[in-house]
């Protein structure tokens, strides 16, 4: 069985909601841990009531960094799958790195809404990386989305997921996948090993 690594960002955090006056906790927890966290930590005999605001500010920069570098991340994924989804009849062929990449990124939201004004198809923003996580190890997977649902395959079709539509409540809890529309990029199959392929047959 794995044996989950500790978030020594989120132990810190908690050792500094609420600091005891003249307590060196912190002090012990930086000396121990303090390569780790991969932070300046060059004053780790502060007394914790002293140490905890300046901690504080650091862990917060960090947080707002790592945001930052989330939001572009998925920006640039929403502007790949525009470019690289196209039509396939009912239905739209998206690119499955992104997909996982908007999902797995979109932290604080439920859903994953794909609209484009003829299509709006909303689902849990969880299932979509759970499966990510499952088929990381799988090539030739595929991702089509209709108004029936978001559709996975793998290993040459043997494999597949089905997620269905969900309702969506808020559109605040969702971020938005922005579809190319179907006139514009309505592609006509030309050979079969193509739409195979696209399917998750990989011949």
């Amino acid at each position: 069985m794995r044996t989950r690594r500790p978030d020594r960002e989120a132990e810190l955090r908690q050792l500094l909601r609420v600091p005891e006056e003249g307590s060196y906790n912190i002090a012990d927890y930086l000396a121990a841990h303090g390569a780790e966290l991969g932070l300046d930590l060059s004053h780790v005999s502060e007394s914790d009531d002293v140490s905890a605001p300046r901690l504080r500010q650091v862990l917060d920069t960090r947080r707002s960094e790592r945001r930052a570098i989330r939001r572009e991340g998925i920006g640039e994924a929403l502007r790949e799958i525009q470019r690289e989804a196209y039509w396939r009849g009912d239905h739209v062929v998206l690119p499955p790195a992104r997909i996982f990449q908007v999902a797995s990124t979109a932290v604080g939201k439920k859903y994953v809404r794909f609209t484009n004004g003829d299509l709006d198809v909303s689902l849990a923003s969880s299932l979509v990386r759970r499966a990510a996580a499952a088929l990381r190890r799988f090539r030739h997977v595929s991702v089509t989305l209709g108004a029936d649902g978001l559709h996975l395959r793998w290993l040459r079709g043997r494999g597949g997921f089905n997620f269905y539509p969900q309702r969506l409540r808020q559109p605040a809890d969702a971020i938005v996948v922005t579809l190319p529309p179907r006139r514009a990029t309505q592609k006509t199959p030309v050979l079969l090993g193509e739409v195979l392929g696209e399917m998750g047959y990989g011949i």
